[in-house]
């Protein structure tokens, strides 16, 4: 097998890594590798634009794209299927202490 960068590789029949994961940022981008980096799938990710203190991100070009081993390919987008919240949103966690401040 031919080794890619971060250890992805070409799989017997010469497929190299595939995408399985594009979102608009490196945030993103970094809790969906740490999420398939934890169940052992190695990922390389590769962007079109250098990665400076403040990117110009216009119409899709600051497009994050995580790639895995062609043979693994399934299983990493089972993987982030499964964690896919889409109904959720990050909201305040409510506090205990009263709107009024009586507390």
């Amino acid at each position: 097998m031919a080794e890619f960068e971060e250890g992805v590789q070409e799989d017997d029949a010469g497929v190299g890594p595939v995408v399985v994961f594009r979102c608009p940022g490196d945030v993103e981008a970094g809790v969906v590798r740490s999420l398939l980096e934890a169940y052992g799938i190695p990922v390389v990710a590769e962007t079109d634009i250098s990665h400076i203190p403040y990117p110009l991100r216009y119409d899709g070009l600051g497009e994050v794209r995580l790639k895995v081993p062609a043979n693994l390919a399934a299983e990493a987008e089972r993987i982030i299927a499964a964690h896919a919240q889409p109904d959720r949103h990050l909201s305040a966690v409510p506090s205990e202490d009263p709107p009024d401040g009586s507390a």
